[in-house]
């Protein structure tokens, strides 16, 4: 049995939109991946037979906010106005801005396997064993593909931090 659209909206939407803007850090963003995730869910919603629809709609916000922040990226390198904005301000704020956009590229960079895992893991805070029964695979992949990521953003971070 489907709960109640409007219930779910309401216990999970909070949830995914968080997801959203912890991965993406840009109100605009979070709110379109939020509005994708729940058109997405509608469109699964008639016929589906789902044990946990809170779970689904986390992990597709996972995916649609990795999926926008590869795109936005790839805007980004087109346009450099973005550039200006985070030279306004104090130092702290700069500094800030400029590791978070740096992570958040480098998030986007990372093959998507474990960039969902790790975003699962750091940005939605699930335990490797959830994670593991979510994606179907051992909490050893899991360890492992979180290894790798922290291993590859910890080699993009690691010159910005120490040269700020």
């Amino acid at each position: 049995m489907n709960p109640d659209w409007n219930d779910l909206v309401q216990s999970v939407g909070p949830a995914v939109h968080r997801i959203a803007w912890r991965i993406l850090g840009h109100a605009q963003d979070a709110e379109d991946t939020v509005q994708d995730v729940f058109l997405e869910a509608q469109r699964l919603w008639p016929g589906s037979d789902v044990l946990d629809w809170g779970a689904v709609l986390r992990r597709v916000t996972v995916c649609r906010a990795l999926d926008r922040l590869r795109q936005r990226r790839t805007q980004t390198l087109r346009d450099e106005s973005c550039v200006a904005e985070h030279r306004r301000g104090p130092e702290e704020i700069i500094v800030s801005r400029e590791v978070e956009a740096i992570l958040r590229d480098a998030i986007g960079r990372l093959p998507p396997r474990e960039a969902e895992i790790f975003c699962m893991r750091f940005f939605d805070e699930r335990g490797y064993a959830e994670i593991a029964d979510l994606l179907g695979i051992t909490t050893s992949a899991v360890g492992t593909a979180i290894h790798k990521a922290r291993q590859k953003l910890e080699a993009v971070l690691r010159p910005v931090l120490t040269e700020k």
